[in-house]
């Protein structure tokens, strides 16, 4: 929920990172599974989707 802070071009290398932890801390099947589509779906439509890439919704050094 916090890669929105983030400058654009670290947001994907921050997933990428996350999604690895991720693999290793779930042990359970069924859980990995479910975090594999929640991961897949957020990489799908946020991080390497054409219409809504991280610079259209990152709002780092932005005045709030």
């Amino acid at each position: 929920m916090c890669l929105n802070l983030l400058p654009e071009g670290k947001v994907a290398h921050q997933f990428d990172s996350l999604r690895h932890s991720m693999r290793e801390l779930v042990t359970d099947r069924n859980e990995k599974r479910m975090m594999n589509m929640l991961f897949n779906y957020m990489d799908d439509q946020w991080i390497d989707n054409h219409t809504w890439t991280p610079s259209t919704w990152s709002v780092f050094m932005q005045k709030v």
